[in-house]
């Protein structure tokens, strides 16, 4: 798969894929707990503010891992905590 990528001119970039389906994607937002997701289900569940961000996990998972790919502060082998 890595050669197709290539010949059809895509780059391949690797990044932390940890607690992307538990994160709100909203920027202004971010928050993660695992009781935003139940399921397939996803519901920020923030309470410091009402964001009530909702969606699939699935797509909220790439939204958060096409966000990290620009974001330095996190990358493969950063740490949970």
């Amino acid at each position: 798969m890595t050669v197709h990528a290539y010949v059809g001119g895509s780059g391949i970039k690797t990044v932390n894929a940890a607690y992307s389906s538990q994160t709100c994607p909203d920027p202004g937002c971010g928050y993660v707990h695992r009781d935003n997701r139940h399921g397939d289900m996803f519901h920020c569940r923030n309470p410091y503010w009402e964001c009530n961000w909702q969606g699939d996990v699935d797509h909220v998972a790439a939204m958060n891992i096409k966000s990290r790919i620009k974001d330095h502060q996190i990358n493969r082998f950063t740490p949970y905590k």
